[in-house]
């Protein structure tokens, strides 16, 4: 066990109550990960990146996001990134936001 994990149970008498704490530590730490991501995920837009770049960059922190056991759904993952992007892709914004079914994340990769 490192220092920084022993510091945060030292003085507890039992397995659980250690275990407990740790717990709670861990699951403080992936949820302040999680709004992080949801964050990073809010302010990003296309900007100066190339489609592929900011694409990517965006999956990424979805990936995250689902990594710490908070994962984003593809409509809203679609949704923020149409949000982010530059006029000159209003026929493609327009294009998937009038799709009679659901799109799904792949089918806005592949556009």
């Amino acid at each position: 066990m490192s220092e920084t994990i022993l510091a945060k149970v030292v003085g507890l008498t039992t397995f659980h109550k250690a275990w407990s704490k740790l717990e709670n530590v861990f699951a403080n730490q992936i949820m302040a990960n999680a709004l992080n991501y949801w964050q990073q995920l809010q302010r990003i837009v296309k900007g100066s990146m190339s489609i592929d770049k900011y694409i990517t960059k965006m999956k990424s922190l979805a990936d995250q996001m689902e990594v710490a056991v908070q994962p984003i759904q593809d409509f809203e993952l679609i949704t923020i990134v149409l949000a982010g992007l530059d006029r000159e892709y209003d026929s493609v914004v327009s294009l998937i936001t009038h799709q009679k079914a659901t799109i799904s994340w792949s089918e806005v990769e592949a556009l």
